[in-house]
C-alpha cells in the first residue's frame, strides 16, 4: 500500500518535472522567434505575459484533470526542476544553433527575393506617381469645368 503511493508520487513528480521540461521548450520557441525576428520591448513584454499566462493555465488543467486540483508544493518544486535542469544543459545549445539556422535561411530567402522585392518596389512607386499625376490631371479638368460654365464680365451682372 505504502510502496504503491511513493510509486504514484515518484510518477507524478516525473511527469511534472517532464511539463516543466516542456514549457521550457515552449519558451526557447518564443526565444527563437524573438531572435529570428527581433521586435520592440513592448512586444517582448506582450508575448511573456500571455505566455506565462497560457503556461499556468496549462499547470492548474493539468493539475485538475490528474490529481483532482491538489496542489503540493513537490509538485511545483518538480515543474520547476525540469525547466532548470532543460534550461541548462539543452537549452544554450538549440537556442544557438536554430537561431543560427533561421537567421541564414532569412538572409538567403531575401537575396532570392530581393530582384522580385525591386520589381514590386518600382511598380508601388510609378502606380503612386501616376495616381498622383492622375490627381493632378483631374483636379485641372474640374477647374476648367467649372470656369466653362461661368462668364467674366468683369464684375457686372447679366439682368
Amino acid at each position: 500500500m505504502i510502496s504503491s503511493r511513493v510509486a504514484a508520487d515518484a510518477l507524478l513528480f516525473g511527469q511534472m518535472a517532464l511539463f516543466g521540461w516542456c514549457m521550457g521548450m515552449a519558451y526557447d520557441g518564443l526565444r527563437i522567434f524573438r531572435n529570428t525576428l527581433p521586435h520592440s520591448r513592448r512586444w517582448v513584454d506582450r508575448e511573456d505575459l500571455v505566455f506565462w499566462i497560457c503556461a499556468g493555465l496549462l499547470f492548474f488543467d493539468w493539475l485538475v484533470r490528474h490529481v483532482r486540483g491538489e496542489l503540493r508544493i513537490s509538485e511545483i518544486l518538480a515543474a520547476l526542476a525540469g525547466a532548470a535542469v532543460y534550461q541548462y544543459t539543452i537549452s544554450p545549445f538549440l537556442v544557438k544553433s536554430v537561431s543560427l539556422l533561421l537567421r541564414i535561411l532569412t538572409k538567403l530567402m531575401k537575396k532570392l527575393f530581393f530582384p522580385a522585392c525591386l520589381c514590386i518596389k518600382w511598380l508601388k512607386n510609378h502606380l503612386k506617381r501616376g495616381r498622383i499625376s492622375m490627381y493632378g490631371h483631374l483636379k485641372r479638368f474640374g477647374k476648367r469645368k467649372k470656369d466653362r460654365g461661368e462668364r467674366k464680365n468683369n464684375g457686372e451682372s447679366r439682368v
